[in-house]
């Protein structure tokens, strides 16, 4: 039927009258990228937005800026950029964030008899190179490894 946004042409005469050759896309890379489209919003204070009446949590670092995000038309899915990167979505599970706990700071590490934090190198090098003398004072027995 005669459509008034397409001057009063049917839509399969506009088809007809077109030119162009048809394409198809090359692969589904192709086509998933002919079927994003992008969308803009701000980022709440505690890293969320709303999308289609759904809540989604971002990484880290995105609070109170505007992101562009990217729809897959074809399985609904969202995206946004992150570290050069397109990291997927998902939405906010509400109920478990309720009674979730937040992750605490990590400690600091246990001081090395006041000279500072005991590392990896500091362990790695009291196995391999400690102390001659056992805990009373006595020369300590030591095994060497072969």
């Amino acid at each position: 039927r005669p459509h008034e946004s397409l001057n009063q042409k049917s839509p399969l005469e506009c088809w007809n009258a077109d030119e162009r050759e048809l394409r198809f896309p090359s692969s589904d890379d192709d086509l998933r990228r002919r079927f994003l489209v992008t969308h803009s919003r701000r980022v709440s204070a505690d890293n969320v937005i709303s999308f289609g009446g759904v809540v989604y949590e971002l990484p880290r670092g995105h609070a109170l800026t505007y992101v562009q995000l990217h729809r897959q038309t074809l399985d609904g899915s969202i995206w946004v950029p992150h570290d050069g990167k397109l990291v997927r979505l998902h939405p906010v599970d509400l109920a478990r964030n309720a009674d979730d706990r937040r992750a605490l700071p990590i400690a600091p590490l246990p001081l090395h008899d006041g000279d500072g934090p005991v590392t990896a190198a500091a362990l790695a090098f009291e196995r391999d190179f400690g102390s001659v003398l056992d805990p009373a004072g006595s020369p300590a027995r030591r095994s060497r490894k072969p």
